[in-house]
């Protein structure tokens, strides 16, 4: 946890990132439980969506952690110990991860599962430096860079038709 000098999350980041998974969630509701989104919000980005109500696979500061030198894929909610998680959504506290055995290796803004697996991570403006290593490793094959404010900025629209902002779509082999 030495290379967690993040800065903190303004309030633009935070409205964004809410407003993001609210548009994420609305979209897997729209196609329902074991069918595949072909995101309007994210272009390029498609999951099936294999979690129900309320959290469809969308997930806010998701933690990644390792158990020695091993980095735990799969989703929380699928993770052995996590019996007794205080968060509805199964996503373990710190202390949680601590007591699990496991060391903190970065937080994604947003994960979307795909899978049993974390396959899409997003984050508002940039990427941190101590999420650059691991997200080079491939673990996560989509990666998206949303600008808050211009998430921010959108008019307001009763469907996705109308989202229009530039997005950021890296490869994690060359970050």
């Amino acid at each position: 946890m030495d290379n967690f000098n993040k800065k903190s999350k303004t309030y633009a980041q935070k409205y964004a990132q809410d407003l993001l998974i609210k548009f994420l969630r609305e979209e897997a509701k729209f196609v329902g439980y074991d069918a595949y989104v072909n995101s309007e919000v994210l272009p390029t980005i498609t999951w099936r969506v294999n979690r129900d109500a309320p959290y469809w696979g969308i997930f806010p500061d998701y933690p990644i952690a390792k158990s020695e030198n091993t980095i735990i894929e799969i989703v929380w909610d699928e993770y052995l110990f996590n019996t007794e998680s205080t968060r509805k959504d199964a996503i373990p506290t710190i202390d949680e991860l601590w007591n699990f055995g496991l060391v903190l290796e970065t937080v994604l803004d947003i994960a979307i599962q795909h899978k049993g697996v974390i396959h899409t991570a997003v984050f508002l403006d940039e990427i941190p430096n101590h999420a650059i290593n691991f997200l080079k490793t491939g673990a996560i094959p989509q990666i998206v860079v949303v600008n808050s404010y211009d998430l921010l900025n959108q008019p307001l629209f009763s469907t996705f038709n109308g989202l229009k902002m530039p997005l950021q779509i890296l490869d994690p082999f060359n970050l």
